[in-house]
């Protein structure tokens, strides 16, 4: 009797050994995330106390492919099973940016966009829905395709709908930062008296650019490119690279930092 009650709970805790997390971020204080920018160290998330951490070898800079992405995700988390990678869908700030062979790292900021580090078995994001705002999805088995161009996809269908998007995540993954689908939310456009409408307001503001979903361009493109002014101090005679090479592709209120390798 107590040799089969023995065996029976051998076989249940075998099986709760077995069962794989939905969430493999379970536990941890931050998701697993890498950032780059060209000519600085690449940035980790440090999982345990969110914050941001330069490279751990201190040789990793600027990674060129999405492999190399990935790649470098499973290098810095390796006790987490790392299977994709997929950019965040916002730029973040992140200070303490360092240089290969220097031991100092200055605390001037850079926009940029992370790569998001998926663990274990695919899910996806869990979206909140405002009230009178809609859920709605996209799948396409046809089409593998990348984040930026399911956000597109997702921006023009809440357009046609006179809606904002609101948040999106990525489905159906079928490659290294490719997906066959996109899940999004979609708001209403805010209503006229949301909005500061004296003149007062609009002659203070005349010389601000707020890339806003109603901006009005004057030659007719929705898509412009905002140069990167960075400014950092040189010390002691020290001659810091050109960073000019980076910048900030806005599409309406989106932004993305693009730099060439």
């Amino acid at each position: 009797m107590l040799s089969g009650l023995a065996l029976v709970l051998l076989a249940a805790w075998t099986a709760r050994a077995l069962e794989v997390p939905t969430d493999g971020n379970a536990g941890l204080l931050a998701e697993p995330q890498v950032a780059m920018f060209c000519g600085k160290l690449n940035m980790h998330m440090n999982v345990q106390n969110a914050k941001w951490e330069s490279d751990p070898s201190g040789t990793k800079t600027c990674i060129g492919t999405k492999e190399g992405i990935l790649q470098y995700c499973q290098e810095v988390y390796p006790e987490l099973q790392i299977t994709n990678v997929v950019e965040a869908n916002q730029p973040v700030t992140i200070q303490n940016w360092c240089k290969r062979g220097r031991k100092q790292c200055k605390t001037h900021g850079h926009i940029v966009i992370p790569y998001r580090c998926l663990v274990g078995e695919f899910v996806s994001d869990a979206l909140l829905v405002p009230d009178k705002c809609k859920f709605l999805h996209q799948e396409r088995m046809d089409v593998c395709e990348t984040h930026l161009h399911w956000h597109t996809v997702a921006k023009e269908t809440c357009s046609e709908k006179s809606t904002n998007l609101h948040d999106y995540g990525m489905l159906l993954p079928c490659g290294i930062d490719k997906f066959r689908g996109v899940e999004f939310v979609c708001c209403p456009l805010a209503e006229e008296s949301d909005n500061i409408d004296s003149a007062d307001a609009e002659e203070d503001d005349s010389d601000v650019w707020w890339g806003g979903a109603d901006t009005d361009y004057p030659d007719g493109s929705e898509d412009k490119v905002v140069e990167v002014a960075e400014e950092e101090e040189v010390t002691d005679g020290e001659e810091e690279e050109a960073e000019d090479d980076c910048t900030v592709i806005a599409y309406d209120h989106d932004s993305f930092l693009h730099c060439i390798t």
